[in-house]
């Protein structure tokens, strides 16, 4: 059994447990399943959206709230960072500042 936690359009934050006799932990894979015909899936939109632009698959509750995510970058405290550490932080904030949901290139 599987547990989504997800947003209701009410705003209200539920759990909903779920269940089926496919079980993977790898999201393509999921995706695939998808597409095969075999269920629905809650994944990332970053998993789905080429397949979505193809007509593959569709959103099965379009009223609920897209969930966003936090990109973390962690590294060991100090006064020193390396400095290829910080340009590779630098990197990921200068590609990633106007990513989000909708834009995945």
């Amino acid at each position: 059994m599987a547990v989504w936690k997800l947003t209701a359009p009410s705003g209200e934050k539920r759990q909903v447990c779920t269940a089926g006799w496919l079980m993977v932990n790898d999201g393509q894979s999921l995706l695939n399943a998808c597409v095969g015909g075999l269920g629905i899936a809650y994944l990332p939109s970053f998993l789905y959206a080429d397949a979505m632009a193809q007509g593959l698959v569709e959103v099965a509750i379009p009223d609920l709230p897209i969930e966003t995510q936090g990109i973390y970058a962690v590294y060991p405290p100090g006064r020193f960072t390396q400095p290829k550490v910080r340009a590779f932080i630098d990197y990921l904030v200068h590609t990633l500042a106007d990513k989000g949901p909708d834009v995945w290139t």
